[in-house]
């Protein structure tokens, strides 16, 4: 394909969508725009079966689930391990500069001692060489202790770097929930965990109501308010018995291990009751925005589900929730009886 056509076809979803022009939305466009990447084209390929030119929103949502750039380091995948080999360097380096400022200290002492002696004139020549290679000694031992606690503070630096590396790399900035890439880590060891103790597990899809036309009346800058709301909310409510986080877009997911179908319902239920209760207003002005409502299905693992279809079960019960008339919740298993 000639590099005037990627960046023609690059161009046609960047500029209509109004996306910023940075080396990372431009690599996401790329791989569909040049195949090279068949996850990134199924999603941009279901986004544009609506006909509309794709946007921010549906971007976001693609760049959110799409996978790391071939050689890219995933820092979330290989923190931990790098941790571990800097915090043993950091105590190798103390352990080591405490060795040296020792040595220092003995060969000191032991130089004061060896002068102190009375002896021959020959003895005495023997010992003033070795009082002076002990002094030499004792002077690059200093060097090397103050080296290796420059060296431990430099690696301790590194690693608070990485740590909070590791913490972006996680996090959706605009909520500060777990993005879409650390929910589906988190969403496989939660099947893998509840597999291993048959617990139940149960997992809340929540998308926000006509969210579209809001953005449409208000504009995007209240839409990521209202985005913020909901995240700190989610946070409160969830945080002490489940796991919320940004799908993408308008869309949030709860993990919730050790809830069954019912407990689901009631907690997220009383979440919703939350959310309606709230009147939300423009800070500047006061004008009423109105009230935020979520569609939302519930599924909860089965016998013969993975993590992928227990996301779908419960994407396919949050838009039977949204042509039921929105503002409600269904469950995935209420729609399988029915059926």
């Amino acid at each position: 394909m000639r590099q005037s056509d990627i960046l023609l076809g690059i161009g046609k979803i960047i500029l209509p969508a109004s996306l910023e022009a940075s080396p990372e939305n431009y690599e996401i466009c790329h791989r569909f725009i040049t195949r090279s990447d068949a996850d990134v084209c199924e999603q941009f390929e279901a986004a544009l079966a609506a006909g509309t030119p794709i946007n921010a929103d549906a971007f976001q949502k693609i760049k959110d689930g799409a996978a790391p750039p071939r050689g890219q380091i995933d820092v979330s995948r290989h923190m931990e391990n790098f941790d571990d080999q800097i915090a043993a360097m950091i105590g190798a380096a103390t352990m080591a500069a405490g060795h040296a400022k020792s040595y220092t200290n003995t060969l000191t002492k032991g130089a004061q001692d060896l002068g102190a002696i009375d002896l021959t004139a020959e003895a005495k020549a023997v010992i003033a060489n070795l009082i002076a290679q002990t002094h030499s000694m004792a002077e690059r031992t200093t060097a090397l202790e103050s080296s290796l606690a420059h060296a431990s503070t430099e690696l301790s630096s590194l690693r608070h770097e990485l740590e909070r590396a590791h913490i972006e790399s996680a996090t959706d900035a605009l909520t500060s929930l777990p993005n879409r890439r650390s929910f589906d880590f988190r969403l496989a060891e939660a099947v893998a965990a509840a597999a291993a103790s048959q617990e139940p597990l149960s997992l809340a899809f929540c998308d926000v109501d006509h969210f579209k036309q809001f953005n449409d009346t208000w504009g995007h800058g209240l839409g990521d308010e209202v985005l913020r709301f909901i995240g700190v909310q989610m946070t409160r409510h969830f945080g002490d018995c489940g796991v919320p986080a940004r799908f993408g877009g308008e869309e949030f997911v709860v993990l919730l291990p050790k809830h069954d179908s019912a407990m689901a319902m009631k907690r997220v239920e009383r979440f919703c009751d939350v959310l309606r209760a709230r009147v939300l207003k423009v800070r500047t002005d006061g004008r009423e925005i109105g009230k935020v409502t979520l569609s939302v299905g519930v599924a909860t693992l089965g016998p013969h589900d993975t993590d992928k279809t227990l996301v779908e079960r419960a994407d396919q019960a949050m838009y039977a929730a949204k042509n039921a008339g929105r503002n409600r919740i269904v469950c995935a298993k209420a729609l399988a009886t029915a059926a």
